[in-house]
């Protein structure tokens, strides 16, 4: 985790050139998706291997 002045002053950097908290929340929650979605077609390919 990021030092806390240093996410505020991020946060006022995005802030300052039109990037709302909206969209980095939305951001952060497409990443997340992803990174699951990524692991569960992982999970998926590794038991199909398995399986033959």
């Amino acid at each position: 985790d990021l030092d806390e002045n240093l996410q505020k002053a991020f946060h006022k950097y995005l802030e300052l050139r039109g990037i709302k908290g909206s969209t980095t929340n939305f951001l952060h929650e497409y990443m997340i998706n992803k990174d699951s979605r990524e692991y569960l077609n992982w999970l998926k390919n590794l038991k199909k291997f398995v399986e033959k």
